[in-house]
């Protein structure tokens, strides 16, 4: 029986998925003395509260719309789901940043983030980041590249971690994790498409300014967003709920006692 999962080859890819994403642990394990050794606490307090806004709205960005990819019948119904959630990531980036030219001071103290200040911008490369990620991710699970997935997040851990200790070296600053930890996830996105090659252009989402003027690509977006609006509708508040539940004690405690006291529960958490 052995033999057989071993000679399985779905359960060596998982296999190998699992083990990168245990190297990954240990990669910011290893790392982390070094890294504490330059920022301290406050510093970790306020990439703690930006992580929390960005786990707080990333839900309602793509309407978890990329977690319906691997249901996709075929190649191009997957990129169309992933072209939908692609479009819906661009809408509600737009929408938020007028939303902080406008009422930006409000919208920190209503979400007791004051904190982080004009680094919530960052929040908009961010959410697109994340969200171009997580369909790549979700286009390749639906492919069972697996081996690529391991070799992305393992290099990715290590590349930034040594962009914190480098970049800590010349100025150990809230800024520095902040933008470290949005451009991670284009970094990520990066090497999966490096590993993966040309081979996967074709399970990319459809170009969004190529077909912005065709009435064709709309319908079909609308026609996938209906046909897969469970998503929308029901996932989407539920994982609006829980990542509220996890961002809530960040806020909390960086609202009333200050970034020290949340980047201690960040780095609790962290390890």
């Amino acid at each position: 029986m052995v033999r057989a999962l071993l000679a399985n080859k779905l359960v060596r890819q998982v296999s190998l998925l699992l083990s990168g994403t245990m190297l990954v642990q240990l990669i910011n394990f290893g790392f982390m003395p070094l890294v504490l050794r330059l920022y301290g606490p406050a510093e970790f307090g306020v990439l703690g509260a930006f992580n929390a806004l960005l786990l707080l709205l990333f839900p309602i960005a793509a309407l978890c719309l990329p977690m319906a990819v691997v249901q996709g019948r075929n190649r191009t119904e997957s990129r169309y789901i992933a072209s939908a959630a692609w479009v819906a990531a661009v809408g509600f980036s737009v929408l938020t940043l007028l939303l902080l030219l406008l009422f930006k001071q409000h919208l920190l103290q209503l979400l007791s983030a004051e904190s982080i200040g004009n680094l919530v911008f960052l929040l908009l490369l961010a959410m697109l980041f994340a969200a171009r990620l997580q369909i790549s991710q979700q286009l390749l699970i639906k492919q069972q590249q697996f081996k690529v997935l391991a070799k992305a997040d393992v290099l990715q851990a290590m590349l930034v971690n040594l962009a914190r200790l480098l970049l800590g070296l010349w100025q150990s600053v809230a800024a520095i994790l902040v933008a470290i930890a949005s451009f991670a996830y284009l970094l990520h996105v990066m090497l999966l498409r490096l590993f993966y090659g040309q081979a996967g252009d074709s399970w990319q989402p459809l170009s969004l300014l190529r077909h912005i003027a065709s009435r064709r690509y709309w319908l079909k977006l609308w026609r996938t967003l209906v046909r897969f609006r469970a998503f929308a509708l029901f996932q989407t508040p539920q994982a609006l709920l829980n990542a509220a539940a996890q961002s809530a004690p960040v806020l909390v405690l960086a609202a009333m006692y200050g970034s020290a006291a949340a980047g201690f529960y960040t780095l609790a958490k962290a390890i």
